[in-house]
């Protein structure tokens, strides 16, 4: 039996834990640990989307969401992404054709080019090993709306207050917005982009054509209104201001037919309080003309109506 001064057998895992040299022999690569697409915060699929994935600038929408390439107003996304170890790997971004295209797609910040009709796709950023992808991967999925008004009814869709401070539901987001919107400020917005929301009269762009129609307005006049509107056309209404001119009193966007989409639109007058109701609403220019005329609060008050043809 050996004695107790005899030198003991070195264990087998002494050393397993020594960190790997690579000046004295080959080491493995580490892992690609992750990749993470930092913008944008949300994602069109996320059933929880971050309050900061929703952008008050250049307009107010989340950060997913885009419009194509012709409309009024455009802007593309913001891309920023990394890799982790970032030493070790470099990033690869994809994004599908129905979402717009990408140029600097090995930076961390890829430019967006908007796509020139509306679609759906993913956006993908892929940690690279050389030319080879490795297994750490993200993507987000994008949509891009046909115009302003689009992405803002989906957004705000019908029946809720657009009186400050106001909360919407929206992709699993909860957003609160600060101030009431108007109708006029909606219109704005829904147009391209611009605005905080509200604005205290009708703020029609150069360029537009418009049609003025003098109370009494006729079934004919309402027939030929009715049939002249397309898609981003803006009715206004009018009332006389004492001193032999006129006033706005309200305006909202055609989405469709005689379809007509603004915030504080509902063609409804309170009994007490505020003469209108504050919500995001559809209805017909004709409807809102005649229940504002007819109601006892507000009888006749509407003199004149403006169709805004959209360029």
């Amino acid at each position: 039996m050996p004695g107790c001064n005899s030198p003991s057998r070195p264990s087998q895992s002494e050393n397993s834990n020594t960190p790997c040299d690579p000046s004295l022999q080959s080491c493995p690569k580490p892992p690609c640990n992750r990749a993470t697409i930092k913008k944008p915060r949300g994602s069109l699929d996320s059933g929880s989307n971050p309050v900061a994935s929703w952008l008050s600038s250049p307009c107010f929408h989340f950060d997913f969401q885009g419009v194509v390439s012709g409309s009024p107003g455009p802007y593309v996304l913001d891309f920023q992404g990394e890799v982790d170890p970032s030493a070790t790997y470099t990033l690869k971004w994809t994004l599908d054709a129905a979402a717009g295209a990408l140029t600097s797609d090995t930076s961390a910040t890829p430019t967006h080019t908007a796509p020139s009709a509306a679609g759906e796709g993913l956006l993908k950023l892929t940690g690279m090993d050389g030319g080879a992808p490795a297994s750490c991967k993200d993507q987000k999925k994008l949509k891009i709306y046909q115009d302003h008004l689009a992405r803002d009814r989906d957004n705000f869709g019908v029946g809720i207050s657009c009186e400050g401070p106001w909360t919407f539901t929206k992709y699993g987001a909860t957003i609160t917005m600060a101030i009431t919107w108007n109708c006029f400020g909606s219109t704005d917005h829904i147009y391209n982009g611009s605005g905080t929301g509200y604005t205290p009269s009708v703020n029609i762009a150069n360029g537009w054509t418009k049609t003025t129609y003098n109370s009494p307005i006729s079934a004919s006049d309402w027939a030929s209104i009715n049939a002249s509107l397309r898609r981003g056309d803006v009715v206004s209404f009018w009332s006389d201001d004492g001193s032999g001119g006129f006033a706005a009193q309200h305006s909202h966007t055609c989405i469709s037919g005689t379809t007509m989409y603004g915030a504080n639109n509902e063609p409804v007058i309170r009994p007490t309080g505020h003469p209108a109701t504050w919500k995001w609403f559809e209805t017909t220019s004709q409807t809102y003309y005649t229940n504002v005329n007819s109601n006892p609060r507000t009888r006749d008050l509407l003199t004149r109506v403006i169709v805004h043809k959209k360029p």
